[in-house]
């Protein structure tokens, strides 16, 4: 007999399983014996017992494993009692089964290491013998599972199930079918006597009980049907499958089997067929499944087996549709198979199928609904020998529904189900079906959910109890580490820092290294989350060092996996958190290095997620363009560029594919504009104007006006700046046309289009064209704004500054002179606010002494230039001399950069601002206004030459800058102010100029200048 230790007895009123269970579990048992091992069939026998006078019948079955000689006998038989002798169990055999429990007229199986010890007191009757080895191998469990299935194919057979000459002759018979259909060499033997196969199974099928009522055509077809369960599935090897279906479906086009039988069969076979194929051949599954629900549909519908037969297809067909990513259509085929058969043991099955299916289309109340049906109906299940299989499957279905309500962030119901998960595994447990290892993963599972849905107590016992099962086991060693992991995470949300930081330091210690002596990436994970400990706990060094050495170990491990989406998605985190952190401690340049990695990583992430999910892309997309602004920020322009281009190429890929949105063009629109901007701070004009070109197009199609002004504005600016005049002025009418036929209620788009307007005429040299359409502007400003707020004013003064300086290259200086007296009134108050408001107040009056020197009013001019002293003395009170020369120092570099990249209006801002900095640096200490100083405060010179002070200095600059950039006035007005602090016109003051300056203004009808 067996050990005690893996007897299943049943319980009291308990019902048994059907025979495959039975023979799973017993085998699954039988090999903690030592001295039996069940290996491939080699010999079978068909015994019948000498005792009368029921002539009890038996088959016995010898197997050998790797070698030639037989190994292991297995003896198969149904009876009222065992029958291997009066005074009980030979020596030798291990039996067990149903009737060692006191049950009867159930199956039986017994093995030995000798075929005469299963067969004492019994006649041989029929023999067969393999004469070659088979490539297609028959185990114990298949030739109970066919037997029990002819059993249960038809209510008449049932008679016979409890017969032992039936069901041992059945399965002889099953044998037979195998060695003729897989064409297996073998001799065949009846009473002694060779014979042949045909002979042989002529007289089992004429003998009483032996299976005489199976004569006839539907018995043909269960024929096929027993060798097809007997040899199918056999070690799940499609090749070995395949051999055995495909001569079946040959064979069927011309075997004698009744018509209405045929259809049938043939269905059944495709639709194994399709089950077996559809992970290797998905066209060929497909394919068979089709044929399969055609051949039921086209039966009519009083046929008996067509519905049973239609709903396994059509769960066939649906599988293959689901591997084939295509959820919709196996839905209804799924929803019309269990209406169908609703009472098949697999009805639970197909409802997990159809759950699943819901959910990847997005229905996922439905899915829900359909995952808690069919745990509910494994949980009703009879709680025979299959609990554990039973059990197994209902965990599948509440961990998929628990998944699902997360995923939707409905964490509280969602943890009622994975309690229900623990509940059952503690049951596996008691019934020594499960290990804790199983139960252990449930409770961290459970703790993980319960952390999320903010039941921190729940989490907490959960986890501890996981941690006490890994430490009370040496067999659990692997889920230490990650039961402390979700420790330390519980104690982390309950603002136990310290605790948090020892868990984890645990986890990361016991965690071992890979077979290469390197860390897994279980230390990468675990590393990252005690970063986050130690910045919360305000240790950023520690944190730094963990981040760094976390992004090692993935590094390591995405030069091996280079497209493992998830190694990808932590690693560009890893590289963007410790760029930050980087920066947070000024680092520019590791800070730069860290977000350019991060960019290259997010590039491979957005080619991964190519066709993914587009709230997926987009956030990666957005990950990619704060990369992109991060390097910007820190001056890695081209650095930056590189990226933008990466990020604009992967944008317009998603936009020409089938799965593009709304949400992907308007993302291109918005990058496009934004990186012609970097374009044109890199200088490159060209690629500029193309970008907004193509935003330009991209609005055109959309038909957003909006946004078509927003593009061509930007087209504009680019235009302008690349030096086509013409093309610009018509993008520009372009946008005021558009705006005043489309949006004449949007006053804020026309202000803007006419502000734009404005510059790209002055740009072109048509100054009184732009002081005209920036008047314009300024009126509707005036209309649309509360101007009782700073802010409206503050801008309004902005925008009539801008109006002064366009009259003024108009040379229209008494309209430049009310602006500019317009614009300080709106600026009185509010530079003491705000620096920048002072300084720009400051500027504008640095533009009102300007315009008065025009005007040939110099003792007004002196007297706006001395208030603008007094003014930048108290907004930039707190600096010193130097330290306000350097400011205008850096105005100057800027002057001279946005004049190479031909913004001329920002560069003579820069200039002017330059100008007036450097005059308020001489009034707070006068010896800079007449000798060039070092920053030692010595003089510098060149020989006989008379030294510049600095302020002369920066009027001469000025000058340069005006000339380049085409502003004859500032020219003009910083030549006459140099000449005037140097008390003489020398060789550094272009007379002609001058002259030509006083010739034009003459003819203005201007004031002349002495």
């Amino acid at each position: 007999m067996l050990p005690p230790s893996i007897i299943r007895r049943p319980k009291l009123g308990e019902p048994f399983c059907d025979a495959g269970d039975f023979a799973a579990w017993y085998i699954s048992n039988i090999f903690e014996i030592d001295q039996i091992s069940v290996g491939r069939l080699q010999e079978i026998y068909l015994f019948r017992s000498k005792k009368a006078p029921f002539h009890h019948e038996f088959l016995v079955a010898g197997f050998r494993n790797d070698g030639d000689e037989i190994t292991s006998w297995i003896r198969l038989e149904r009876g009222a009692q065992m029958q291997h002798g009066s005074s009980g169990p030979i020596t030798g055999v291990h039996s067990s089964g149903p009737m060692t429990g006191g049950v009867t007229a159930r199956e039986t199986v017994s093995f030995s290491t000798t075929q005469a010890t299963l067969s004492v007191n019994a006649n041989e009757l029929a023999k067969v013998i393999l004469t070659a080895p088979t490539t297609h191998p028959i185990f114990i469990g298949a030739i109970i599972t066919q037997v029990q299935f002819t059993s249960n194919s038809n209510d008449k057979y049932q008679l016979f199930t409890t017969n032992c000459r039936w069901y041992s002759r059945r399965g002889f018979l099953n044998i037979l079918q195998w060695c003729r259909f897989a064409q297996i060499p073998a001799t065949f033997m009846w009473k002694g006597a060779e014979t042949t196969l045909e002979h042989l199974q002529g007289k089992l099928e004429k003998e009483r009980f032996g299976g005489s009522k199976l004569v006839d055509l539907r018995a043909k077809g269960l024929d096929h049907r027993n060798l097809l369960a007997l040899t199918a599935d056999q070690q799940n090897s499609v090749p070995l499958s395949r051999m055995v279906l495909d001569p079946f479906l040959d064979s069927l086009a011309t075997a004698p089997l009744d018509p209405d039988e045929r259809p049938v069969l043939i269905a059944d076979l495709l639709t194994k067929r399709s089950h077996v194929v559809s992970g290797e051949d998905l066209p060929q599954a497909l394919e068979d499944a089709r044929r399969a629900v055609k051949l039921m549909r086209d039966l009519p519908e009083n046929n008996v087996n067509r519905n049973d037969q239609l709903a396994w297809s059509l769960n066939a067909l649906a599988s293959a549709l689901h591997l084939d990513g295509r959820f919709e259509e196996a839905i209804p085929l799924l929803q019309e198979s269990l209406e169908l058969n609703p009472s098949s043991a697999s009805f639970d099955g197909r409802l997990y199928e159809l759950g699943l299916n819901y959910k990847r289309v997005g229905r996922v109340s439905e899915a829900i609904i359909a995952f808690r049906e069919s745990a509910n109906l494994l949980a009703r299940r009879e709680q025979s020998l299959s609990w554990s299989y039973s059990g197994e499957k209902q965990i599948d279905a509440l961990v998929i529904l628990a998944k699902t309500l997360e995923a939707l962030g409905r964490e509280k119901e969602a943890l009622s189900v994975r309690e229900e998960v623990v509940s059952i595994r503690r049951d596996l447990l008691a019934r020594d079906e499960d290990g804790d290892d199983l139960l252990i993963i449930a409770l961290i599972n459970l703790a993980t959910c319960a952390m999320s849905a903010e039941e921190y107590a729940t989490s907490l016992k959960a986890s501890k109890e996981a941690l006490q099962l890994c430490k009370a086991n040496t067999g659990n060693e692997r889920l230490l580490p990650i039961s402390l992991a979700l420790n330390a995470r519980v104690r982390y949300c309950l603002d136990d820092v310290k605790s948090a930081i020892q868990d984890i330091t645990t986890a990361i210690e016991l965690e071992p290294l890979n077979a290469s002596g390197n860390p897994t990436i279980a230390h990468g994970i675990w590393l990252n989350m005690r970063s986050t400990f130690f910045l919360d706990s305000g240790d950023v060094l520690h944190g730094l060092e963990d981040i760094e050495a976390a992004t090692s170990i993935y590094e390591s491990t995405n030069s091996v996996f280079p497209e493992n989406p998830h190694i990808v998605s932590q690693l560009w985190i890893l590289h963007y958190t410790r760029a930050n952190l980087l920066e947070s401690l000024e680092s520019s340049d590791e800070a730069a290095d860290a977000f350019h990695r991060a960019a290259d990583i997010l590039g491979v992430a957005l080619k991964i997620e190519a066709d993914g999910p587009e709230e997926r892309f987009l956030e990666l997309f957005l990950a990619l363009e704060a990369c992109v602004q991060a390097l910007r920020e820190l001056d890695c322009l081209n650095e930056a560029r590189v990226c933008a281009e990466e990020s604009i190429n992967r944008l317009r890929l998603r936009r020409e594919s089938s799965i593009s949105s709304t949400l992907i063009t308007e993302a291109l629109r918005l990058v496009l504009l934004r990186h012609s901007k970097l374009m044109a701070e890199l200088g490159d004009r060209q690629e500029a104007l193309s970008l907004t070109t193509e935003a330009a197009e991209i609005c055109q199609e959309t038909g957003v006006t909006e946004h078509q002004i927003e593009a061509l504005l930007h087209r504009l600016l680019q235009e302008v700046l690349i030096g086509h005049p013409e093309r610009a002025i018509t993008t520009a009418e372009n946008c005021r046309d558009l705006c005043e036929n489309r949006l004449p209620e949007r006053l804020d788009i026309r202000i803007n289009t006419l502000t734009s307007y404005a510059r790209a005429l002055n740009e072109v040299g048509r100054h009184a064209d732009a002081a005209e359409k920036q008047e314009e502007s300024v009126a509707l400003f005036r209309e649309v704004n509360d101007m009782g707020t700073s802010e409206a004013r503050g801008s309004l003064a902005l925008r009539l500054g801008k109006l002064s300086e366009y009259y003024q290259e108009a040379r229209l200086f008494s309209q430049a002179l009310v602006s500019v007296d317009d614009a300080l009134e709106n600026y009185q108050g509010l530079y003491a606010e705000a620096d920048d408001d002072g300084l720009a107040y400051c500027q504008t009056l640095a533009r009102k002494a300007s315009i008065l020197f025009s005007l040939n009013e110099p003792s007004k001019a002196q007297h706006v230039l001395d208030k603008e002293l007094e003014l930048l003395k108290i907004v930039l009170e707190d600096m010193s001399a130097i330290d306000i020369l350097e400011q205008a120092d850096r105005h100057y570099r800027e002057a001279l950069t946005l004049t190479v990249k031909g913004k001329s209006s920002d560069a003579l801002d820069s200039a002017r601002q330059y100008v007036v900095l450097t005059r308020l640096a001489c009034s707070i200490d006068p010896g800079y206004k007449t000798a060039n100083k070092s920053e030692t405060g010595e003089e510098s010179g060149n020989g006989d030459a008379k030294p510049k002070g600095v302020l002369e200095e920066a009027l001469i600059a000025l000058r340069m800058i005006a000339t380049m950039n085409n502003s004859r006035i500032d020219a003009v007005t910083a030549m006459l102010e140099a000449s005037k602090l140097s008390n003489n016109v020398d060789s550094d003051i272009d007379e002609v100029v001058m002259q030509n300056a006083l010739q034009d203004r003459t003819e203005e009808n201007q004031p002349g200048l002495t």
